[in-house]
């Protein structure tokens, strides 16, 4: 869900939900309410990302940002997979 004025992802108008994959691009800017109960995976940029968006309305790091994601999506399919396959 954008969670554009309110919060980062709103997740925490998902607590019914047992399960959840919230995907914050931004979490160091703006971190999610995440309910406590759910089974919940965060995936937000490492320090290395996070440096390497540097000025969100700089265009020209956006590969750098890309290749950041693309290290990071071996440790974030690891832990996708437990929950995903529930």
């Amino acid at each position: 869900m954008d969670g554009a004025l309110r919060s980062g992802t709103n997740a925490d108008l998902a607590e019914s939900l047992q399960t959840m994959i919230v995907i914050e691009p931004l979490a160091h800017l703006f971190p999610a309410n995440m309910p406590q109960h759910a089974m919940a995976v965060r995936l937000a940029p490492d320090p290395a990302a996070q440096k390497a968006l540097g000025d969100l309305d700089d265009r020209a790091a956006w590969s750098s940002v890309y290749h950041e994601g693309v290290r990071q999506a071996a440790e974030a399919a690891e832990l996708i997979t437990p929950v995903w396959a529930r």
